[in-house]
């Protein structure tokens, strides 16, 4: 029954939002802040179901090892941020361009919004991992609790941002309740059931440290195009080349490179008369 609860409330913060909007803004602020949300939605679309299937019966088998679970959060958590910084800053970075190429420019006011839910729908993707260790670790009673605190805090984030600011408020009161609040939260139950925090902060330093690099590079490249194709294929493009060769180890980058020169090897190599 809580885990049944969770789900009504996860829905609830899923579309909590869509009510906000239509209720203090018009129809068309609605439509534009359902394209960012949509589109901030992609990561989280293509990767938590898939991760869903593999990762709560994975750390269900671990219930009674703390140190092995530990170490598979922090391994997963950081193959996980490696994965899912690349769109995040992609769509955060590059939304005016993005949608401006995907849906024209009557659609442009989305990319305010966009800007910020591209920080979210990727970190939603993050707090998923910590909802299926939380059901695999058999503790759904944490897990109603927080998604009870994130919704009533979200409620009057979301009124106050949409109230101020339009639909970037709007994105604004998810980014404060999604990091500040929902964030440290599951952080803080995840180290109560014997997470390890340092394993877990060396698991994320270099995609963060990555992460940084490939900022700075959106940052600096976002705005030196004037067509939108030319910025998403050149700076989203080499920026993204940046990022994997740094994010990737390079044990595992030469191990990629042996297994491509001998597959080409083994293609080109004539056959025996």
């Amino acid at each position: 029954m809580p885990l049944a609860a969770t789900s009504l409330l996860w829905f609830a913060i899923q579309n909590v939002d869509y009510i906000v909007v239509g209720h203090l803004r018009d129809s068309t602020q609605l439509g534009l802040y359902m394209l960012a949300f949509n589109v901030a939605s992609w990561p989280s679309n293509l990767l938590t179901f898939a991760i869903r299937r593999v990762a709560i019966p994975g750390f269900a088998r671990l219930q009674g090892d703390r140190d092995a679970f530990s170490n598979a959060f922090a391994t997963s958590m950081g193959a996980l941020v490696s994965l899912i910084l690349l769109p995040c800053l992609l769509l955060t970075m590059l939304a005016k361009p993005l949608v401006l190429f995907l849906y024209g420019p009557q659609w442009l006011p989305a990319a305010a919004a966009l800007s910020w839910l591209g920080l979210v729908g990727s970190a939603r993707v993050l707090l998923d991992l910590c909802y299926d260790a939380l059901v695999g670790d058999d503790r759904p009673l944490a897990l109603f609790g927080l998604q009870v605190l994130w919704l009533v805090t979200l409620i009057p984030a979301l009124t106050i941002g949409t109230e101020a600011g339009g639909i970037r408020g709007t994105s604004l009161g998810h980014v404060v309740i999604t990091f500040g609040v929902a964030g440290l939260s599951y952080l803080f139950m995840m180290r109560r059931g014997g997470v390890r925090l340092r394993p877990l902060a060396r698991a994320v330093a270099r995609p963060a440290l990555s992460g940084v690099v490939l900022l700075a590079l959106l940052a600096v490249g976002r705005d030196r195009f004037g067509s939108p194709l030319v910025t998403l294929l050149l700076v989203g493009g080499v920026s993204s080349v940046v990022y994997i060769a740094l994010v990737v180890p390079q044990p595992i980058r030469r191990r990629a490179l042996d297994r491509l020169r001998a597959r080409h090897g083994a293609a080109v190599r004539p056959s025996p008369s």
